[in-house]
């Protein structure tokens, strides 16, 4: 019964019509509001117009969300439900899946191009299996976080990636110097996600592991500490993430929207960190903070 349901999918589809301009951005920050991640929505385009897509393993869930968005009587929007066949929606990410530029070195490649695909000169390849999750690193957000651990390569050892996802970003950290890694989600299949493609790329899914920031136990400090989170998940957890982080070492966190910017940084100026850079997007801002060296901040 379970292999069964493995090989199922539940896709709740946003049509939007020709005339729905700007709904989009609401029905992403509505659906962000919810606790879908924003890597998690799957933007594509049907007969030229605009569509957003989020998958379910569960009915119940799909269902779910669908009705909320039919309570917002947003006009020019369809919603609908879709159930997709393992063999459908391997079909489907695998035409919608293509090779592309992370950053300058590193290379998103789906795994079942592996020995058959070769990229550029100077770029490392990271395999990820599409069969599991769809918009691996395709969103800016976890593009700009990729771009701010390449940008410390070399300068750490240890790496706490919260809210690892397809655990993308622990690869990043891996390819960047990282020996050992610690990466955590509160969705379990995640984290099977995660060590499914730690293997494909040839490292062993140790520190992998289910878990919420918010309730995590473990009180051990990192090299780098990486958040890829909504705004109000990163300003509640904020005092935890500082305490994660060596003195004198780094925390990167991304999921700030452009209307939450001023928000944020307010709420992370009494942290003993100094700014090293800022990344914005269309909708999205990034930060990569470094510790002071003799802060001392107590948290959980």
């Amino acid at each position: 019964m379970g292999k069964g349901r493995d090989n199922v999918l539940y896709e709740v589809r946003l049509n939007i019509g020709s005339r729905g301009i700007g709904v989009g951005e609401i029905l992403e920050g509505f659906l962000i509001s919810l606790g879908v991640r924003p890597e998690d929505i799957v933007e594509s385009t049907q007969k030229t117009k605009p569509c957003l897509a989020v998958y379910f393993k569960s009915y119940r869930a799909s269902k779910s969300l669908a009705r909320r968005l039919m309570r917002l009587k947003l006009k020019y929007v369809a919603v609908k439900i879709r159930r997709l066949l393992k063999k459908d929606w391997l079909n489907a990410s695998e035409i919608r899946f293509k090779p592309f530029s992370l950053t300058r070195s590193l290379r998103v490649v789906p795994s079942w191009l592996k020995g058959r695909y070769r990229p550029p000169q100077r770029q490392h390849p990271l395999y990820i299996n599409t069969s599991m999750a769809f918009g691996s690193g395709l969103h800016e957000t976890t593009r700009f976080m990729a771009a701010l651990i390449e940008r410390c390569r070399g300068r750490f050892e240890s790496f706490f990636d919260i809210g690892t996802g397809t655990g993308i970003l622990s690869l990043v950290a891996l390819c960047c110097g990282a020996r050992k890694v610690r990466a955590i989600d509160f969705n379990p299949d995640c984290i099977k996600v995660a060590r499914d493609n730690f293997r494909i790329n040839s490292y062993k899914a140790r520190g992998l592991a289910a878990g919420d920031i918010h309730h995590y136990p473990e009180k051990r400090q990192y090299d780098f500490v990486a958040a890829n989170l909504v705004t109000h998940n990163l300003v509640k957890a904020g005092r935890t993430l500082v305490c994660r982080v060596k003195p004198g070492q780094y925390l990167a966190v991304s999921g700030v929207s452009l209307e939450n910017f001023r928000h944020f940084r307010e709420s992370f100026r009494k942290y003993p960190l100094r700014c090293l850079k800022v990344i914005k997007g269309k909708e999205w801002a990034a930060f990569l903070f470094k510790k002071n060296d003799s802060a001392r901040i107590r948290g959980r």
